[in-house]
């Protein structure tokens, strides 16, 4: 996995599945105690999001 900081807040990168052997770009973001994971294949076409609220 390579991932690196943006300006933005919002880091981005790559990262390999190597039972599938596809990598993925990705994205997570950060707000508050919520943080947004995004993987796309096929040129950012098929992509799937997952939400995470943080607990105490």
């Amino acid at each position: 996995m390579s991932i690196k900081r943006g300006a933005d807040g919002v880091y981005s990168g790559t990262a390999f599945d190597p039972q599938r052997d596809m990598s993925y770009k990705l994205t997570v973001t950060e707000n508050g105690d919520k943080m947004t994971t995004r993987g796309c294949i096929v040129a950012g076409l098929l992509c799937k999001a997952i939400d995470w609220t943080r607990i105490n």
